[in-house]
């Protein structure tokens, strides 16, 4: 029932921003991420498409992707597979590349055969090569697109090789079904938990398993160790309180849960390459 009041909430979109609705039958889309999430600032708010195929593909960059109830936190190429009403948002950070492709259903009903039918994370970062073909692929979708002539046949070519592509990637990360409950409940807890520093034998503990089993489990299905992940996290988030508040870094120090401002500094040194005050330098946001 709880999940039904959810969908009934979640705004149904042609295209995110339009009026709600559906999209054309022959609807093909396909531009930047920077340029489609531009005008939220990076903020893209749960919504679904109830007729649409979408596929993002992140180059480069931050960025935070809810599916359903689930949110992961990524700073590495990804391919994120969105079929007809899954319920998404994100979260970009300054500095993201990529690509958001949507397809209206009836062009794709064969291709769209080739991948699952829940939403999914395809971790590229140890896949340079495939992370390349792909990006090619869409690209040369964006420069169809931008042709004055109608070429939907060229574009539909690429897109079923594009589908063909994602489907050989075989670390496809189905938060719904194959991500474990742990770490479901990990993830969630280091945003839940994220000034409060707490120990890798707490987040352990509140997952209900021992370290060895958090860190196993991290490095089978993000390649991490469950530290390397908080501190992704946490790096994330220092990164836009610098560049996005007007917050004295003593401050964000504190918030965070630092116990001594000389620690967050070493911490940030260490994570981002440079002082908290240089980081905040040259990436202050509209300077």
């Amino acid at each position: 029932m709880q999940s039904s009041n959810k969908s009934q909430q979640t705004p149904n979109y042609a295209l995110y921003g339009d009026s709600q609705g559906d999209a054309e039958a022959g609807f093909v889309h396909i531009e930047t991420v920077q340029k489609s999430s531009k005008p939220y600032k990076g903020v893209i708010k749960p919504h679904q498409h109830r007729d649409l195929f979408q596929i993002l593909i992140i180059e480069r960059g931050e960025a935070e992707i809810q599916l359903g109830d689930d949110q992961i936190s990524i700073n590495e190429p990804v391919v994120v597979t969105l079929p007809p009403e899954s319920r998404h948002g994100f979260h970009f950070h300054n500095g993201i590349r990529g690509v958001i492709l949507s397809i209206a259903l009836p062009l794709i009903e064969s291709s769209r055969e080739r991948l699952s039918n829940s939403a999914s994370i395809l971790l590229l970062g140890e896949k340079a090569d495939t992370a390349k073909q792909i990006l090619t692929i869409a690209n040369l979708l964006i420069e169809e697109q931008q042709q004055p002539t109608d070429q939907q046949g060229v574009s539909l070519h690429l897109i079923d090789t594009l589908f063909a592509m994602i489907k050989r990637v075989d670390n496809a990360l189905t938060l719904s079904d194959k991500l474990p409950e742990t770490l479901k409940r990990f993830s969630q807890l280091i945003e839940n938990k994220l000034d409060q520093r707490l120990d890798i034998d707490d987040y352990a503990a509140k997952c209900g398993v021992s370290t060895s089993t958090l860190n196993r489990l991290c490095k089978q299905h993000f390649g991490k160790s469950s530290l390397q992940m908080i501190n992704q996290r946490l790096a994330i988030e220092i990164k836009r309180r610098l560049a996005f508040t007007q917050r004295s870094i003593a401050l964000i120090s504190d918030e965070l849960g630092f116990s001594e401002p000389g620690y967050f500094t070493r911490f940030v040194k260490r994570e981002l390459g440079e002082t908290p005050m240089a980081f905040r330098k040259r990436h202050r946001f509209g300077q």
